[in-house]
């Protein structure tokens, strides 16, 4: 019982840190290119547009202009 309890949390640890990885390479992104949209960003951090999507959505700072098939985000000031 002992492992699996170790091995879920070693698991919920490297989720966060490739998170964190991502998140930084969207601000990277979103620094050099002023905005993107979806489709470049995730190709940019090689994720899914989807998981991409979804990580743009919990971001507090990141701005999102236009609506779904036109939108873009980029960095507020």
């Amino acid at each position: 019982m002992e492992l699996k309890y170790q091995q879920k949390i070693i698991s919920e640890e490297n989720k966060r840190r490739k998170t964190s990885n991502h998140i930084a390479k969207i601000y990277e992104y979103l620094t050099q290119y002023g905005e993107g949209k979806t489709n470049d960003i995730a190709a940019y951090i090689g994720l899914s547009a989807s998981r991409t999507r979804a990580i743009l959505s919990e971001l507090d700072n990141i701005e999102i202009i236009g609506t779904n098939t036109n939108r873009k985000y980029k960095i507020k000031k």
